[in-house]
């Protein structure tokens, strides 16, 4: 069955993730009659701890157990299972074999929240105390990389890099295009993520900008006719419908309209899901 971007969220993160709150019950019961369709998708823990996934491996089976749960229980809204993946070479057999096979995913979203130091360390973008032109060269090769993979069905939130760069400059904008090229190339949808809209500003060359979800980003990816989703990325069940705006289903349509972007359509059905360009 088809259904329109704005019946579709396939980005939600729970008290699961370390760092968000709520039963995933909860999220289901602020879904319904906004959404038709709900994924969850909390941070892919790794059997070896090796990234800051955010929800120990030990919770794994309790939280495949309450989404396999949600899907019984909810009649009026497909359930999907999913998660939100971090990239990494040494992780990507992991989460095509285990997560999409033995687990029975129904998707996993791709994401590049770290950059890795020369020393190994990570640091995490939007907070990094220092990012500079190799950390942003670093990310969008490994934003690339993600998408090339053909493991996921989103790439999300790919402007984040503005978040510890902080400057719209020639630098960016060729990060922005490489990213773009990546994605119109493989036919991956780039998400224009809600809980940017909803994040602090902050000081850049350009003036006060938000952290990610930026203006400069979409018009590009607009103009290089990107196939384009949108997320709410919800931490709380205040926030499952997104960013409150009267007009529109959410602060991202708002977005989108201001910008003349369009969005994607999603097909969902025994087999899976998988967007549909309109």
């Amino acid at each position: 069955m088809i259904y329109a971007q704005e019946k579709v969220n396939l980005h939600t993160h729970s008290f699961y993730c370390g760092h968000g709150s709520g039963q995933l019950s909860d999220f289901a019961d602020r879904a319904e009659g906004v959404f038709s369709v709900l994924g969850f998708s909390e941070h892919c823990p790794v059997p070896d701890d090796g990234l800051p996934s955010r929800m120990p491996f030990s919770q794994f089976d309790n939280y495949i157990h309450d989404i396999d749960l949600l899907k019984v229980e909810r009649k009026r809204m497909v359930i999907l299972k999913g998660a939100e993946c971090d990239w990494s070479h040494r992780y990507a057999s992991f989460y095509k074999d285990d997560v999409l096979g033995e687990m029975g995913f129904d998707y996993i979203l791709g994401s590049v929240h770290f950059v890795r130091t020369q020393e190994g360390f990570l640091k995490y973008i939007p907070s990094a105390k220092s990012f500079d032109l190799k950390d942003l060269k670093w990310y969008v090769k490994e934003y690339t990389d993600m998408i090339r993979s053909g493991l996921f069905i989103v790439a999300c939130h790919p402007d984040l890099f503005f978040g510890g760069y902080r400057r719209w400059d020639e630098e960016t904008e060729a990060a922005s295009r490489d990213i773009i090229s990546c994605a119109v190339e493989e036919g991956i949808p780039l998400e224009v993520n809600d809980l940017g809209l909803r994040k602090r500003q902050i000081e850049t060359n350009i003036g006060l900008r938000r952290q990610y979800t930026i203006p400069e980003f979409w018009i590009i990816a607009r103009d290089m006719g990107a196939v384009l989703c949108t997320n709410t990325d919800a931490h709380h069940p205040s926030d499952t419908t997104g960013f409150k705006t009267e007009g529109f289903v959410n602060g991202s349509f708002r977005f989108a309209s201001e910008l003349g972007l369009r969005y994607v359509s999603w097909d969902v059905g025994d087999e899976g899901i998988r967007c549909v360009r309109d």
